[in-house]
């Protein structure tokens, strides 16, 4: 596939650098849940953390640490946000994640139920640090640095704390290679392939999506603050815009169960005699997951892993595996990204579809319930291509009573917690003018 020119065109220096950029190189991460006591302290902390939010525009400056903010819905509500603007936000991230309708939805019910996770759920989270680090140490420096500030101003308290780290080889923790499939936003200046360049509007508020649209934005629905510093709606309501240059943001912490996993594809591959078939344990795991270990397609290489590195992505399953029998129909990475194959709609059409979905998987969809239109047709639900073949293998949990897969691999992953944030744009951030 050929790697094609993308030039700048957004503007950069107003967008926070994450959705942009992955940040491969700073392997440690840390999250912090923060929440608000004092709206006009909490307003002059955001003031004094402002100059360290990394733009989209800084990508070319080497740094060993970077910072980012989101804020969920009361977040925005307990910083003074006036109701009729906060409410102008889409209902489904008003909601939340943890409410009896967004639970069956989205499968989120048993061992996955808000009440079961580690954070979030009845206690709102309402502000999002995310700090990534070249090492350890820089890190644990970072994450004082902010503690300390934190607990200088008073107006805001640490609620949670959670670390992470991304392994060099982007081996994930069953084993498989990950991170293959980037999709890439038109005008964001870096270079892609042809099939992975996704219009700007899948990704930020304030533009044009696949399919020639303005997603829907927040607005001002009531003076407040320095409104100039807001562009104006580009739908044309002639009201600015709250959301120009912002993204929504599904921050999803779950647990993978590594021993589980491949225990269940043990169980069912075992030889005659009772002892493991490594080869045929390897292939089920292969036809669950939608790749090879080495990341190798399973449409390129449907008789087995090459080894290597295999980070070719240039693939479709249209003309090369209709029926599901090289990468299965139910495979999490083919749920999650049908390609030029989804049912209703043309090669064409369908590279449009699994295109919003790899943008919402890489939590950064916009519009109008784009990411919870994702999760809800690929993750847990039997409909959404057509295969009517039970909940998706990896993230899905079927209700009581439908055990037929589940039992043997029902502690292979669980979710801890999951809630919605909006991401806004690098000069909304001017608080010490009370713009919110």
């Amino acid at each position: 596939m050929a790697i094609i020119e993308n030039p700048k065109t957004l503007e950069l220096n107003d967008i926070q650098g994450m959705v942009t950029q992955g940040y491969s190189k700073l392997f440690q991460t840390a999250y912090f849940s923060v929440a608000v006591r004092d709206a006009a302290k909490a307003k002059q902390w955001l003031a004094e953390v402002l100059p360290e939010v990394d733009s989209a525009d800084n990508h070319a400056t080497k740094k060993d640490r970077v910072l980012h903010l989101a804020f969920a819905y009361e977040g925005l509500k307990n910083l003074g946000m006036y109701t009729e603007n906060v409410d102008s936000f889409p209902l489904a991230f008003r909601e939340g994640m943890s409410t009896p309708n967004r639970n069956r939805i989205l499968g989120d019910w048993g061992t996955n139920a808000p009440e079961t996770w580690q954070w979030g759920g009845e206690n709102a989270e309402e502000i999002l640090m995310i700090f990534h680090a070249a090492d350890e140490a820089t890190l644990k420096e970072y994450m004082q640095t902010h503690l300390d500030k934190i607990a200088a101003n008073g107006g805001v308290t640490l609620h949670h704390e959670m670390l992470g780290y991304l392994r060099p080889d982007h081996i994930e923790a069953f084993g498989f290679h990950d991170g293959i499939s980037q999709p890439v936003i038109k005008g964001c200046g870096k270079k892609g392939p042809e099939l992975d360049l996704i219009e700007p509007g899948e990704f930020l508020l304030g533009y044009k999506n696949e399919h020639g649209h303005f997603p829907l934005s927040p607005l001002v629905k009531k003076e407040q603050g320095d409104s100039s510093l807001l562009a104006k709606d580009a739908r044309g309501s002639g009201k600015k815009d709250i959301g120009k240059n912002g993204t929504f943001m599904v921050f999803r912490q779950m647990q993978q169960h590594v021993d589980a996993f491949w225990k269940a594809m043990e169980s069912h591959t075992m030889n005659p005699d009772g002892t493991v078939n490594e080869e045929a344990k390897m292939r089920l795991a292969a036809k669950c997951v939608g790749r090879w270990p080495s990341g190798a397609s399973l449409v390129k290489f449907p008789d087995g892993d090459p080894g290597g590195s295999h980070e070719n992505d240039d693939f479709g399953y249209a003309d090369n595996d209709p029926d599901g029998m090289k990468c299965p129909f139910g495979s999490h990475l083919r749920r999650n990204n049908p390609r030029d194959q989804v049912r209703w709609y043309d090669k064409k059409q369908s590279l449009k579809v699994s295109n919003r979905l790899i943008n919402a998987i890489h939590c950064a969809e916009v519009g109008d319930g784009g990411f919870w239109f994702s999760e809800k047709l690929t993750f847990p639900d039997e409909r959404g291509w057509g295969t009517h073949i039970g909940y998706e293998r990896e993230v899905g949990q079927p209700m009581d009573g439908d055990h037929d897969w589940y039992q043997s691999k029902k502690d292979a992953l669980t979710l801890e917690w999951k809630e919605d944030h909006f991401e806004p744009n690098v000069s909304e951030f001017d608080f010490g003018e009370e713009d919110w």
